[in-house]
C-alpha cells in the first residue's frame, strides 16, 4: 500500500468518483494525483484513469509493494492507463478544452495538508535533459492561491 501525507480517505474518494459520474468506459484525469487515491475510486466504478503530478517521486512510489500500481492491485483493479509528470499550474486551462475527457477530479484544497508549489520558470526545460528524471525534483516556488 502506497500512502502519502495527502492520501484521501477511501470513502471520500468514492464520493468524489460518484460525483464525477465515473462509470465503465469513462476517461477520468486527476492532474494532481499524488498516490492516486481518487483514481482508485474512479477505477472501482469502471472508469479508465489517467494521473499526473508535479512530484515524480509520487509517480514511481517507494519501492516494491509501495507504488500507485500496487494501490490498484490491492483492490483488484487494473493500473492507470497513464501517469505523467506535469505542472498543471502552468497549463491549467488546456485540459478543459479536450473533448475526450469525461471528468477531471482532484482533492482540493491544496496548501492545507501539504504546501502548494509550482515549477520555477524554465525548470520544466531542465527536467527534459536530466538522466535521473525519476528521482530529480526541479526547483519549485510557493504557489499563492
Amino acid at each position: 500500500c502506497f500512502l502519502g501525507p495527502t492520501s484521501l480517505d477511501h470513502q471520500l474518494s468514492m464520493i468524489i468518483a460518484n460525483q464525477a459520474h465515473a462509470r465503465p468506459g469513462a476517461l477520468v484525469l486527476d492532474p494532481f494525483c499524488g498516490t492516486a487515491s481518487i483514481l482508485v475510486g474512479c477505477a472501482a466504478y469502471g472508469a479508465h484513469v489517467l494521473g499526473a503530478d508535479l512530484d515524480g517521486r509520487m509517480l514511481v512510489g517507494k519501492g516494491a509493494g509501495k507504488t500507485i500500481a500496487d494501490n490498484f492491485k490491492q483492490y483488484g483493479l487494473g493500473a492507470p492507463i497513464g501517469l505523467q509528470r506535469a505542472d498543471f499550474a502552468a497549463a491549467s486551462d488546456c485540459w478543459r478544452m479536450l473533448p475526450f475527457l469525461d471528468a477531471i477530479v482532484c482533492d482540493p484544497p491544496y496548501g492545507v495538508r501539504a504546501s502548494s508549489k509550482k515549477l520555477v520558470a524554465g525548470a520544466s526545460d531542465q527536467m527534459q535533459s536530466r538522466p535521473d528524471i525519476e528521482t530529480y525534483t526541479p526547483q519549485r516556488e510557493r504557489l499563492d492561491i
